[in-house]
């Protein structure tokens, strides 16, 4: 399968920034300029990949993504309902993952950024297909339901210094054996 990098120059512009509508049109016409052909997308150069700007365009044909250090921040269900997204290369500098932000995809195995301060309420809701996750230490909060429903969630490891985690984190986890 092919490759499809989104450049810095769908969201140049300096006089607005695009609206989610406007970024999903242009993901669209070069996700079509492909033919529905792809495996990996590598965002670049940008700061902030908007709401929705994935789930709605690319669907269950995403199946990895990188994103580099110069994405700073993710809107809500961003990679929510992404079934096949089965591996995510974060950036360093993502402090947050928000609301719904891959809830309902394929992910498998989750090492998160080590300077990481929130995960948001349901940020993976319903990945069944996840088994493993590391949490750094730097993490202040885990919203509500962040992990709910990894039917096949088996072994989390909470490091040192994590600070809040809210009730009902790991509900209808139902084969979780371990947390360390």
């Amino acid at each position: 399968m092919a490759k499809i990098k989104i450049n810095a120059d769908i969201y140049s512009g300096n006089d607005k920034i695009p609206t989610t509508t406007e970024v999903t049109n242009m993901i669209d016409q070069k996700f079509n300029e492909l033919n529905n052909k792809f495996d990996t997308i590598t965002e670049s150069e940008s700061n902030t990949i908007f709401e929705n700007a994935y789930n709605k365009v690319f669907g269950n044909q995403l199946e990895s993504i990188v994103l580099p250090d110069s994405v700073t921040s993710l809107g809500d269900s961003v990679f929510r309902s992404c079934k096949n997204l089965q591996s995510v290369t974060f950036s360093s500098k993502i402090k947050s993952i928000p609301l719904y932000g891959f809830a309902d995809t394929g992910l498998t195995s989750l090492t998160l950024p080590s300077n990481l301060n929130y995960i948001q309420n349901n940020a993976f809701d319903s990945c069944v297909s996840l088994e493993y996750v590391r949490i750094p230490g730097s993490v202040q909060f885990i919203g509500k339901s962040a992990f709910v429903t990894c039917k096949g969630l088996k072994k989390v490891l909470i490091e040192e210094g994590v600070q809040r985690i809210e009730k009902g984190v790991f509900v209808n986890c139902e084969n979780l054996t371990t947390i360390y």
